[in-house]
Protein backbone atom coordinates (compact mmCIF):
# COMPACT_ATOMS: atom_id res chain seq x y z
CA UNK A 1 0.00 0.00 0.00
CA UNK A 2 3.26 2.27 0.10
CA UNK A 3 4.95 4.10 -2.96
CA UNK A 4 8.59 4.32 -3.70
CA UNK A 5 10.76 5.56 -5.52
CA UNK A 6 13.12 3.13 -8.07
CA UNK A 7 16.24 4.53 -10.18
CA UNK A 8 17.54 2.57 -12.88
CA UNK A 9 20.38 3.06 -15.11
CA UNK A 10 21.27 1.31 -18.09
CA UNK A 11 23.87 1.65 -21.34
CA UNK A 12 21.75 1.89 -24.83
CA UNK A 13 23.85 0.77 -27.41
CA UNK A 14 23.68 1.01 -31.17
CA UNK A 15 21.24 3.20 -31.24
CA UNK A 16 20.26 6.10 -34.19
CA UNK A 17 20.34 9.81 -32.62
CA UNK A 18 17.51 11.98 -32.83
CA UNK A 19 18.30 14.63 -35.15
CA UNK A 20 15.35 17.44 -36.82
CA UNK A 21 16.90 15.71 -40.60
CA UNK A 22 16.87 12.21 -39.08
CA UNK A 23 14.20 12.05 -36.11
CA UNK A 24 14.64 8.47 -34.86
CA UNK A 25 12.36 7.92 -31.97
CA UNK A 26 12.26 4.35 -29.98
CA UNK A 27 10.09 2.95 -27.03
CA UNK A 28 10.61 2.09 -23.50
CA UNK A 29 8.04 -0.47 -21.51
CA UNK A 30 8.70 -0.54 -18.20
CA UNK A 31 5.83 -3.45 -16.18
CA UNK A 32 5.53 -3.62 -12.73
CA UNK A 33 5.12 -6.79 -11.80
CA UNK A 34 3.74 -8.13 -8.42
CA UNK A 35 6.22 -11.49 -8.08
CA UNK A 36 4.28 -13.30 -10.98
CA UNK A 37 0.70 -13.03 -9.36
CA UNK A 38 -2.56 -11.03 -10.38
CA UNK A 39 -3.42 -7.89 -7.90
CA UNK A 40 -5.22 -4.83 -8.30
CA UNK A 41 -3.73 -2.46 -11.27
CA UNK A 42 -0.63 -5.20 -10.95
CA UNK A 43 1.34 -5.95 -13.53
CA UNK A 44 0.90 -2.40 -14.62
CA UNK A 45 2.86 -1.12 -17.86
CA UNK A 46 3.72 2.02 -18.75
CA UNK A 47 5.71 3.12 -22.67
CA UNK A 48 7.13 5.68 -23.19
CA UNK A 49 8.33 7.29 -26.47
CA UNK A 50 11.62 8.90 -26.31
CA UNK A 51 15.24 10.00 -28.59
CA UNK A 52 18.70 9.98 -28.11
CA UNK A 53 20.34 13.11 -28.54
CA UNK A 54 23.30 15.18 -27.07
CA UNK A 55 23.08 19.37 -27.42
CA UNK A 56 25.12 22.18 -25.56
CA UNK A 57 24.46 25.92 -25.88
CA UNK A 58 27.83 27.81 -25.24
CA UNK A 59 28.29 31.30 -26.45
CA UNK A 60 31.47 30.08 -28.58
CA UNK A 61 29.59 27.12 -30.21
CA UNK A 62 26.67 28.20 -30.14
CA UNK A 63 23.81 25.45 -30.33
CA UNK A 64 25.36 22.28 -31.12
CA UNK A 65 23.32 19.29 -31.64
CA UNK A 66 24.68 15.60 -31.68
CA UNK A 67 28.44 17.30 -32.36
CA UNK A 68 27.33 19.64 -34.85
CA UNK A 69 26.35 22.91 -34.98
CA UNK A 70 23.26 24.10 -35.50
CA UNK A 71 21.19 27.81 -35.99
CA UNK A 72 17.67 27.71 -34.86
CA UNK A 73 15.21 28.90 -37.88
CA UNK A 74 12.16 29.62 -36.57
CA UNK A 75 8.64 30.93 -35.20
CA UNK A 76 6.58 31.49 -32.79
CA UNK A 77 2.64 30.12 -32.82
CA UNK A 78 -0.30 30.67 -31.15
CA UNK A 79 -2.85 27.93 -29.76
CA UNK A 80 -5.14 28.17 -32.36
CA UNK A 81 -5.85 26.37 -35.66
CA UNK A 82 -7.66 29.28 -37.00
CA UNK A 83 -10.94 28.34 -38.44
CA UNK A 84 -10.93 25.20 -36.27
CA UNK A 85 -10.41 27.24 -33.50
CA UNK A 86 -8.85 26.90 -30.19
CA UNK A 87 -9.62 22.51 -29.89
CA UNK A 88 -6.56 20.76 -30.13
CA UNK A 89 -7.27 18.51 -32.86
CA UNK A 90 -4.54 15.98 -33.39
CA UNK A 91 -4.31 15.54 -37.06
CA UNK A 92 -4.87 20.01 -37.09
CA UNK A 93 -1.56 20.49 -35.04
CA UNK A 94 0.45 18.12 -37.04
CA UNK A 95 -0.86 19.44 -40.11
CA UNK A 96 0.84 23.28 -38.76
CA UNK A 97 4.27 21.16 -37.73
CA UNK A 98 4.15 20.01 -41.19
CA UNK A 99 4.08 23.04 -42.80
CA UNK A 100 6.65 24.68 -41.02
CA UNK A 101 8.89 21.84 -41.69
CA UNK A 102 7.82 22.38 -45.26
CA UNK A 103 8.94 26.01 -45.69
CA UNK A 104 12.13 25.77 -43.82
CA UNK A 105 11.27 25.89 -40.26
CA UNK A 106 13.38 23.79 -37.90
CA UNK A 107 12.52 24.75 -34.63
CA UNK A 108 8.51 26.35 -32.74
CA UNK A 109 8.09 28.45 -30.19
CA UNK A 110 4.50 28.10 -28.49
CA UNK A 111 3.31 31.40 -27.28
CA UNK A 112 2.53 31.80 -24.59
CA UNK A 113 1.51 28.45 -23.30
CA UNK A 114 2.16 24.77 -23.01
CA UNK A 115 0.64 23.22 -25.90
CA UNK A 116 -0.97 19.79 -26.71
CA UNK A 117 0.11 16.44 -26.67
CA UNK A 118 -0.40 16.05 -30.16
CA UNK A 119 1.21 19.11 -31.54
CA UNK A 120 4.78 17.83 -29.22
CA UNK A 121 4.40 13.95 -30.42
CA UNK A 122 4.36 15.72 -34.03
CA UNK A 123 7.29 17.78 -33.44
CA UNK A 124 8.93 14.75 -32.26
CA UNK A 125 7.94 12.57 -35.53
CA UNK A 126 8.70 15.27 -37.81
CA UNK A 127 12.06 16.47 -36.61
CA UNK A 128 11.00 20.06 -35.24
CA UNK A 129 13.16 21.46 -32.16
CA UNK A 130 10.60 23.54 -29.91
CA UNK A 131 10.59 25.84 -26.95
CA UNK A 132 7.58 25.36 -24.56
CA UNK A 133 6.64 27.96 -23.21
CA UNK A 134 4.98 28.28 -19.82
CA UNK A 135 3.26 31.87 -18.99
CA UNK A 136 2.48 34.87 -20.33
CA UNK A 137 2.76 36.77 -16.79
CA UNK A 138 3.28 35.83 -13.28
CA UNK A 139 1.84 37.57 -10.19
CA UNK A 140 1.32 41.12 -11.88
CA UNK A 141 -0.85 40.78 -14.43
CA UNK A 142 -1.25 42.34 -18.42
CA UNK A 143 -5.19 41.96 -17.95
CA UNK A 144 -7.69 42.59 -14.81
CA UNK A 145 -8.66 38.66 -15.30
CA UNK A 146 -5.46 36.93 -15.89
CA UNK A 147 -3.15 33.97 -15.13
CA UNK A 148 -1.73 36.42 -12.25
CA UNK A 149 -4.99 36.03 -9.90
CA UNK A 150 -3.84 32.27 -10.08
CA UNK A 151 -0.14 32.10 -9.98
CA UNK A 152 0.65 31.84 -6.64
CA UNK A 153 -1.76 29.54 -6.09
CA UNK A 154 -1.02 27.35 -9.20
CA UNK A 155 2.74 28.26 -10.53
CA UNK A 156 4.66 25.13 -9.43
CA UNK A 157 1.11 22.36 -10.32
CA UNK A 158 1.35 24.23 -13.65
CA UNK A 159 4.92 23.91 -14.26
CA UNK A 160 5.17 20.26 -12.88
CA UNK A 161 2.37 19.29 -15.79
CA UNK A 162 4.44 20.93 -18.45
CA UNK A 163 7.62 19.32 -17.69
CA UNK A 164 6.77 15.93 -16.40
CA UNK A 165 4.47 15.28 -18.98
CA UNK A 166 6.91 16.39 -22.07
CA UNK A 167 10.21 16.03 -20.83
CA UNK A 168 11.03 12.53 -22.09
CA UNK A 169 10.21 14.58 -25.39
CA UNK A 170 13.59 14.61 -27.78
CA UNK A 171 12.23 17.92 -29.92
CA UNK A 172 12.61 19.97 -26.57
CA UNK A 173 15.43 21.84 -26.00
CA UNK A 174 14.28 24.78 -24.21
CA UNK A 175 11.77 25.38 -21.39
CA UNK A 176 10.75 29.08 -21.25
CA UNK A 177 9.25 30.37 -18.38
CA UNK A 178 7.45 33.56 -19.48
CA UNK A 179 7.03 35.99 -22.25
CA UNK A 180 7.59 39.46 -22.01
CA UNK A 181 6.43 39.46 -17.73
CA UNK A 182 5.02 42.62 -16.67
CA UNK A 183 7.16 42.60 -13.31
CA UNK A 184 10.12 41.92 -14.41
CA UNK A 185 12.34 45.49 -14.30
CA UNK A 186 11.79 44.81 -10.42
CA UNK A 187 13.37 42.53 -7.74
CA UNK A 188 10.14 40.44 -7.67
CA UNK A 189 10.71 39.39 -11.23
CA UNK A 190 14.63 38.67 -10.24
CA UNK A 191 13.58 36.27 -8.00
CA UNK A 192 10.84 34.69 -9.13
CA UNK A 193 12.89 34.09 -12.70
CA UNK A 194 15.31 32.43 -10.55
CA UNK A 195 12.60 30.58 -8.33
CA UNK A 196 11.26 28.84 -11.28
CA UNK A 197 14.57 28.16 -13.22
CA UNK A 198 15.73 26.04 -10.29
CA UNK A 199 12.11 24.09 -10.00
CA UNK A 200 12.69 23.51 -13.78
CA UNK A 201 15.85 22.59 -13.37
CA UNK A 202 14.49 20.21 -10.06
CA UNK A 203 11.99 18.40 -12.39
CA UNK A 204 14.46 17.99 -15.45
CA UNK A 205 17.73 16.83 -14.18
CA UNK A 206 19.17 15.27 -17.37
CA UNK A 207 21.84 13.50 -14.46
CA UNK A 208 24.93 14.92 -16.50
CA UNK A 209 24.98 16.12 -19.54
CA UNK A 210 22.21 17.28 -22.48
CA UNK A 211 19.79 19.55 -19.54
CA UNK A 212 17.46 21.45 -21.49
CA UNK A 213 17.90 25.45 -21.53
CA UNK A 214 16.16 27.32 -19.95
CA UNK A 215 15.09 30.95 -21.08
CA UNK A 216 12.52 33.77 -21.02
CA UNK A 217 11.12 36.23 -23.77
CA UNK A 218 12.87 40.18 -22.84
CA UNK A 219 11.41 42.80 -24.83
CA UNK A 220 13.78 45.93 -25.80
CA UNK A 221 16.77 44.70 -23.87
CA UNK A 222 18.56 47.43 -21.96
CA UNK A 223 21.57 47.53 -20.47
CA UNK A 224 20.50 48.15 -16.44
CA UNK A 225 20.74 45.66 -13.61
CA UNK A 226 17.63 45.11 -13.65
CA UNK A 227 17.27 43.87 -16.56
CA UNK A 228 21.29 41.98 -15.69
CA UNK A 229 19.18 40.66 -12.67
CA UNK A 230 15.97 38.75 -14.59
CA UNK A 231 18.12 37.39 -16.87
CA UNK A 232 21.22 35.98 -15.01
CA UNK A 233 19.25 33.18 -13.83
CA UNK A 234 18.77 31.84 -17.03
CA UNK A 235 20.72 29.55 -19.38
CA UNK A 236 19.85 31.47 -22.76
CA UNK A 237 18.49 35.26 -22.95
CA UNK A 238 15.32 35.59 -24.73
CA UNK A 239 15.57 38.74 -26.73
CA UNK A 240 12.32 40.01 -28.09
CA UNK A 241 12.78 42.48 -30.76
CA UNK A 242 16.06 43.77 -29.78
CA UNK A 243 18.91 43.15 -32.30
CA UNK A 244 20.53 46.05 -31.42
CA UNK A 245 22.09 44.59 -28.49
CA UNK A 246 23.13 41.31 -29.93
CA UNK A 247 26.82 42.70 -30.59
CA UNK A 248 26.84 45.35 -27.48
CA UNK A 249 25.85 42.84 -24.91
CA UNK A 250 28.32 40.34 -26.00
CA UNK A 251 31.12 42.95 -24.73
CA UNK A 252 29.53 43.09 -21.23
CA UNK A 253 28.38 39.88 -20.79
CA UNK A 254 30.46 37.38 -23.03
CA UNK A 255 29.12 34.25 -21.94
CA UNK A 256 25.35 35.52 -22.72
CA UNK A 257 23.99 33.10 -25.15
CA UNK A 258 20.92 35.01 -27.13
CA UNK A 259 17.78 33.53 -28.96
CA UNK A 260 16.24 36.15 -30.66
CA UNK A 261 12.77 34.95 -29.32
CA UNK A 262 10.35 37.23 -31.39
CA UNK A 263 11.41 39.21 -34.72
CA UNK A 264 9.96 41.63 -36.87
CA UNK A 265 9.00 40.55 -40.52
CA UNK A 266 10.69 43.24 -41.93
CA UNK A 267 13.81 42.88 -40.01
CA UNK A 268 14.20 39.25 -41.57
CA UNK A 269 17.38 39.72 -43.48
CA UNK A 270 18.83 41.49 -40.38
CA UNK A 271 18.44 38.76 -37.84
CA UNK A 272 19.55 36.10 -40.58
CA UNK A 273 23.03 38.06 -40.88
CA UNK A 274 23.18 38.14 -36.81
CA UNK A 275 22.77 34.31 -36.82
CA UNK A 276 25.29 33.87 -39.42
CA UNK A 277 27.71 36.51 -37.51
CA UNK A 278 27.27 35.76 -33.63
CA UNK A 279 27.66 32.24 -32.26
CA UNK A 280 26.27 33.21 -30.00
CA UNK A 281 23.35 33.84 -31.16
CA UNK A 282 21.82 30.72 -31.24
CA UNK A 283 18.54 31.19 -33.32
CA UNK A 284 15.48 33.72 -34.61
CA UNK A 285 11.91 33.17 -34.05
CA UNK A 286 9.67 35.51 -36.28
CA UNK A 287 6.97 36.72 -35.01
CA UNK A 288 4.59 34.51 -36.21
CA UNK A 289 4.99 31.95 -38.38
CA UNK A 290 0.97 31.67 -38.81
CA UNK A 291 -1.42 34.21 -38.82
CA UNK A 292 -3.71 33.24 -35.80
CA UNK A 293 -6.98 34.94 -34.48
CA UNK A 294 -6.47 37.89 -32.11
CA UNK A 295 -4.44 41.27 -32.16
CA UNK A 296 -6.41 41.84 -35.01
CA UNK A 297 -4.39 43.77 -37.86
CA UNK A 298 -0.97 44.09 -36.42
CA UNK A 299 0.86 42.96 -39.48
CA UNK A 300 -1.26 45.11 -41.99
CA UNK A 301 -1.13 47.10 -45.22
CA UNK A 302 -2.71 49.12 -47.15
CA UNK A 303 -2.49 52.07 -49.16
CA UNK A 304 -3.60 56.17 -47.63
CA UNK A 305 -5.71 57.19 -48.60
CA UNK A 306 -8.33 56.18 -48.64
CA UNK A 307 -8.15 52.91 -47.74
CA UNK A 308 -9.10 51.90 -44.15
CA UNK A 309 -7.24 48.85 -44.13
CA UNK A 310 -4.25 51.18 -43.86
CA UNK A 311 -2.20 50.98 -40.62
CA UNK A 312 1.00 51.90 -39.32
CA UNK A 313 2.79 50.63 -36.20
CA UNK A 314 0.68 49.18 -33.80
CA UNK A 315 -3.12 50.24 -34.46
CA UNK A 316 -5.48 47.14 -34.35
CA UNK A 317 -8.60 47.59 -36.33
CA UNK A 318 -11.02 45.10 -35.52
CA UNK A 319 -13.69 46.44 -37.86
CA UNK A 320 -11.89 45.98 -40.69
CA UNK A 321 -9.55 42.83 -39.48
CA UNK A 322 -10.65 39.74 -37.27
CA UNK A 323 -6.62 38.31 -37.59
CA UNK A 324 -3.16 39.16 -36.64
CA UNK A 325 -2.21 39.22 -40.70
CA UNK A 326 1.62 38.61 -39.35
CA UNK A 327 2.64 35.18 -40.37
CA UNK A 328 4.50 33.70 -42.76
CA UNK A 329 1.68 31.55 -43.50
CA UNK A 330 -1.79 32.84 -43.57
CA UNK A 331 -4.73 31.60 -41.14
CA UNK A 332 -5.60 28.62 -43.31
CA UNK A 333 -1.90 27.75 -44.09
CA UNK A 334 -1.05 29.40 -47.37
CA UNK A 335 2.24 31.45 -48.23
CA UNK A 336 2.48 34.83 -47.87
CA UNK A 337 5.03 37.13 -49.64
CA UNK A 338 7.60 36.97 -46.33
CA UNK A 339 7.42 33.35 -46.29
CA UNK A 340 9.42 33.17 -49.50
CA UNK A 341 11.76 35.56 -48.40
CA UNK A 342 12.39 33.57 -45.75
CA UNK A 343 12.20 30.34 -48.16
CA UNK A 344 15.50 31.90 -49.99
CA UNK A 345 17.13 33.23 -46.37
CA UNK A 346 16.86 29.32 -45.20
CA UNK A 347 18.22 27.55 -48.55
CA UNK A 348 14.77 26.13 -49.05
CA UNK A 349 14.50 27.52 -52.48
CA UNK A 350 17.46 29.03 -55.09
CA UNK A 351 14.72 31.42 -55.73
CA UNK A 352 11.60 33.14 -55.38
CA UNK A 353 9.89 35.78 -57.55
CA UNK A 354 7.26 38.39 -56.73
CA UNK A 355 6.55 41.22 -58.16
CA UNK A 356 5.63 44.60 -56.18
CA UNK A 357 2.44 46.30 -57.39
CA UNK A 358 3.31 50.42 -58.28
CA UNK A 359 3.63 52.21 -54.87
CA UNK A 360 0.95 54.88 -53.92
CA UNK A 361 1.19 55.33 -50.60
CA UNK A 362 1.46 52.03 -49.17
CA UNK A 363 1.40 51.58 -44.98
CA UNK A 364 2.67 48.93 -43.51
CA UNK A 365 1.74 47.89 -39.77
CA UNK A 366 4.95 46.97 -37.22
CA UNK A 367 4.33 43.31 -37.65
CA UNK A 368 3.42 44.03 -41.30
CA UNK A 369 5.08 42.67 -44.65
CA UNK A 370 4.80 44.79 -48.18
CA UNK A 371 2.58 44.01 -50.17
CA UNK A 372 3.93 41.51 -53.31
CA UNK A 373 2.44 39.03 -55.39
CA UNK A 374 3.73 36.02 -58.02
CA UNK A 375 0.94 36.87 -60.48
CA UNK A 376 0.46 40.41 -61.59
CA UNK A 377 -0.41 42.31 -64.20
CA UNK A 378 -0.49 46.34 -65.12
CA UNK A 379 -4.24 46.07 -66.36
CA UNK A 380 -4.57 44.68 -62.74
CA UNK A 381 -3.41 47.99 -61.39
CA UNK A 382 -5.12 50.00 -63.33
CA UNK A 383 -8.43 48.67 -62.06
CA UNK A 384 -7.20 48.97 -58.47
CA UNK A 385 -7.13 52.05 -59.27
CA UNK A 386 -10.37 53.52 -60.49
Amino acid sequence: GGSASVLLSFDVRGVRTWSPGQPSLYRAVATLSCGGGLRDGCPDTETATFGVRSFSFDSSAGFVLNGQSVKLHGGCVHHDNGPLGSKAIGRAEERRVELLKANGYNAIRTSHNPVSRAFVDACNRLGVLLMEEAFDCWDAGKNSDDYHLFFEDWWQRDIASMVLRDRNAPAIVFWSIGNEIPNRHVARGAALSAALSEYIRHLDDAGGGSRRAITSAYPGVGTDAATAAFLAPLDVAGYNYSPHGFARDHVTHPARVIAATETFPESSVLNFNALQDYPWVVGTFIWTAIDYIGESSIGANGHSPPDPLACGGYCPAPWSYHISFCGDLDIVGGQKPQAFLRRVLWNVSALEMAVKPADDGEVIASWGFPDERQSWSWEEQKRLMR
